[in-house]
């Protein structure tokens, strides 16, 4: 858009149609580019809602729409953040249990009331000074320590709030010194999900009476077991899906999209649902449409203005006293304040938002539930909160100074964040005056980024990573298959016996692991790798392929017992020559590699749901239906698993790297582990104890 065309979409945004022919026409070529079946936007631009879905909600035929339910994943923080803020003003709630002042009133509770002083005994760390010391803002802001255990959601010790909070204190000591880092951890907001519950009812309850009720969000609800979406009235829920690469290009069928790319092989799965509300709702449980999330975005861009404007009509001035708003201005300001820097940026996607100038020094934060900072353009606020589960993936947008937002939601795995950002990078561009070229990348603005390397996410001077990714935000990178990739000679010792390591293992808040031998056809030397008859697709970034990151040997399966949120399984190989010199008669490591089952592998956490299932035959969303293993988020992990023998040479211990440390991550999906100390692995492992 034109600098005159942006002020006159100022001065009249009544004229300006942003969801247009050629915004729709270029959107579905971009869900073909990333095989996304089905997108919905909804623009807030001064009050006035624009909305619209492209392609399928669920294959089939069923068309996405405005009003088509999707899983929102993290933008559920801001949710738990505006709840907690609700609570913490409502002095009929808000008292401090066992306390009392000089003149005999209750104390109340604050963003910096430690946790420990309302949920007592629960909350409970490895570290007693973090124990004392972590207040509710510090739980918000991912700035506690404590790094993401994301894999031991589930039945192990109960649902509710207590049972989730007394696990923290199975979780080994934090990775990150407190208050330091910005380090994502969704079992934090669970915590707080158990203060909501506490104080004033279940999150879903809460939300529902505080927000989503008097804001008319009546398609909102935390997870599928919300009692309020058992009663359907005809929603229609969209179903995830994850494509498969079946390798090469069609070179008959042309080109797509008219961008020269031979159409791609490979098919369509549907995916399971993953059912996080009753578990660990607060960080990313929330079921919602984009045309709920525009009354919510309307209510957040209302509360971001000034009180006591010069008309007198300001969101707290005289006249709207009499109905008092859902968001005020001083719990906009709680939410967005900074608490956190990430340092250094980088832009997870750097083809659609290249690292900005300066970044360094002017970084973007996060608050209670929200980003911000000058991220995508220059010298622009920019409020966000990006989701992300298998499936799915979300981001919500605000620009406050020019009371404009936009919510996207897509139903695909891996690549739908990266069309929510290229979305929100072409209406943001578009309201403040961008030029097509800039915010589309294109021309010279295109990223200068070798496209053929992976993205950096670790910064060469200093080896810190930019953001902590966990599985609830899963970004993504470009990744190719492995194919033909070296073979190197295992580096376990000769003493090594794997029928001594196979049996059940323990951990108080991870559950039981079954280790097993396993066929060679799990090895990553594998042609066409499966694991029970069920194939392993591998991917990996394109950097690392050149690497040494195939090794022959040993395959043992650490398999997790009883059902869990996240379908994983934990795939153990022979190690590198490289870790050769890592072993000793009581510690022997393996390489890790963490698989996610697609086409639900195992059972769907939500039955009775439309399955989604598409056809064979459908030109433009081949579908089969089909179980497999994928190796998504990250390559094996060289010493990333540890087998430990007592002085009699019988195995005691099992470790395993589960928890999404900032290095141990950022080392998982560059590829490149060589550099970490052996302390870190060891340091950072779950230990599991052996059942005899």
């Amino acid at each position: 858009m034109a600098g005159a065309q942006a002020d006159q979409a100022l001065e009249a945004p009544h004229k300006v149609t942003w969801l247009d022919e050629e915004f729709e026409k270029w959107v579905k070529d971009l869900q073909d580019k990333y095989h996304i079946p089905g997108t919905s936007v909804a623009v807030v631009d001064n009050g006035r809602v624009e909305s619209a879905g492209y392609g399928l909600a669920r294959l089939p035929d069923v068309p996405a729409t405005a009003d088509t339910l999707y899983c929102m994943a993290s933008t559920t923080k801001a949710f738990a953040a505006a709840v907690m803020g609700l609570i913490l003003k409502d002095d009929t709630k808000n008292d401090l249990p066992n306390t009392t002042t000089s003149n005999g009133q209750t104390q109340k509770i604050k963003w910096t009331t430690p946790v420990v002083k309302i949920l007592g005994e629960d909350f409970d760390l490895d570290d007693s000074f973090l124990t004392q010391r972590v207040t509710i803002e510090d739980a918000l802001s991912h700035r506690s320590g404590l790094c993401g255990h994301d894999f031991h959601y589930g039945p192990v010790l109960g649902t509710g709030g207590s049972e989730h909070t007394q696990a923290l204190r199975h979780l080994g000591a934090v990775s990150e010194h407190f208050r330091t880092k910005f380090q994502y951890s969704n079992i934090m907001y669970g915590v707080v999900g158990h203060i909501i519950e506490k104080l004033d009812g279940s999150f879903d309850s809460v939300a529902r009476q505080r927000i989503w009720k008097p804001l008319g969000m009546n398609d909102t609800f935390n997870g599928f077991d919300s009692p309020a979406m058992s009663t359907n009235d005809g929603r229609i829920m969209s179903r995830g899906y994850y494509w498969v690469d079946d390798g090469g290009s069609d070179e008959k069928s042309g080109t797509e999209n008219g961008d020269k790319r031979p159409k791609e092989n490979g098919h369509y799965v549907a995916e399971g649902y993953f059912n996080l509300g009753p578990i660990i709702g607060p960080a990313g449980g929330i079921v919602s449409s984009v045309n709920d999330y525009s009354k919510w975005i309307a209510a957040l861009l209302e509360a971001s203005k000034t009180p006591h404007t010069k008309d007198g009509k300001g969101p707290e001035s005289k006249e709207s006293r009499k109905t008092p708003p859902v968001i005020s201005h001083d719990l906009w300001k709680d939410m967005t304040t900074p608490r956190t820097f990430l340092l250094p940026v980088f832009s997870q996607f750097p083809d659609v938002n290249p690292s900005l100038e300066y970044a360094d020094i002017n970084p973007p934060t996060y608050g209670l539930g929200w980003f911000s900072g000058p991220w995508m353009f220059s010298g622009q606020t920019i409020v966000h909160h990006a989701g992300g589960i298998p499936g799915y993936g979300t981001h919500v947008f605000l620009l406050p100074k020019h009371n404009f937002g936009i919510a996207v939601a897509s139903n695909s795995a891996n690549t739908s964040n990266k069309l929510a950002e290229q979305i929100g990078r072409e209406l943001l561009g578009r309201k403040i005056g961008i030029s097509k070229d800039e915010r589309r990348c294109q021309g010279e603005y295109a990223s200068k980024k070798d496209e053929s390397k992976a993205v950096n996410i670790v910064d060469a001077k200093n080896d810190e990573p930019a953001v902590q990714v966990s599985s609830v935000d899963i970004p993504t990178e470009p990744i190719v298959p492995i194919r033909n990739a070296p073979v190197e000679a295992a580096g376990l010792p000769d003493s090594f016996d794997p029928k001594a390591v196979v049996g059940m293992y323990k951990h108080e808040a991870y559950g039981e692991y079954k280790v097993s031998i396993v066929s060679s056809s799990a090895s990553l030397s594998a042609e066409n790798p499966s694991l029970d008859g069920n194939r392993i697709v591998r991917k990996i970034s394109s950097s690392a392929e050149t690497k040494d990151t195939k090794v022959a040997g040993l395959v043992l399966q650490a398999d997790p017992q009883g059902g869990r949120s996240f379908q994983h399984t934990i795939i153990l190989h022979s190690p590198p020559v490289a870790a050769r010199s890592a072993q000793t008669f009581e510690h022997t490591f393996l390489s890790l590699e963490k698989l996610w089952a697609h086409g639900s592998l195992r059972d769907d956490p939500v039955p009775g749901l439309p399955q989604g299932h598409g056809k064979d035959d459908d030109p433009k969303y081949p579908f089969k239906q089909e179980a497999l293993w994928g190796a998504d988020y990250g390559t094996n992990m060289s010493c990333g698993a540890c087998f430990e023998r007592n002085d009699e040479g019988k195995t005691k211990r099992l470790g395993l790297v589960l928890g999404n440390t900032p290095s141990m991550e950022a080392a998982m999906r560059t590829g490149d582990d060589k550099d970490l100390p052996l302390e870190d692995f060891r340091d950072k492992m779950i230990w599991f104890e052996k059942i005899e």
